[in-house]
């Protein structure tokens, strides 16, 4: 398996693989290195493994905000019931 890497720069995402990656190739100033690196076997499932990782993410993001929301009706709630 290879190791790739993923750099942005507006809409644009960049692939490398972490073995060959030239540093010239890339412009720190304007591309920016994602913070994540992908095992395997091309770029084409390199790309598939990062958009189920950013779904995962992003799931668990919203889970927690739903959680978070919750909270915060059942305290007023109960704060209004047991508190004034």
């Amino acid at each position: 398996m290879t190791t790739f890497l993923f750099f942005i720069k507006d809409e644009k995402l960049v692939i490398l693989d972490k073995n060959e990656i030239d540093k010239n190739k890339l412009d720190n100033n304007i591309y920016k290195k994602l913070d994540i690196e992908i095992q395997a076997e091309n770029e084409k499932d390199a790309i598939k493994k990062l958009k189920k990782e950013n779904t995962d993410k992003y799931s668990e993001l919203k889970e927690f905000i739903w959680m978070l929301y919750f909270l915060r009706l059942f305290l007023l709630f109960y704060g209004n019931v047991h508190g004034a």
